[in-house]
């Protein structure tokens, strides 16, 4: 049960930080001249 709780969490971590890096990829890929800040 243990081992199970902690899989979940890492993958639901990794996902997350996996999902974070596509959204800030796509979106300075999608507007590289709008990053003033």
């Amino acid at each position: 049960m243990k081992f199970d709780f902690a899989g979940l969490m890492v993958l639901f971590g990794l996902a997350s930080v996996f999902i974070a890096l596509l959204v800030i990829k796509a979106t300075q890929a999608a507007k590289p001249e709008d990053q003033d800040w």
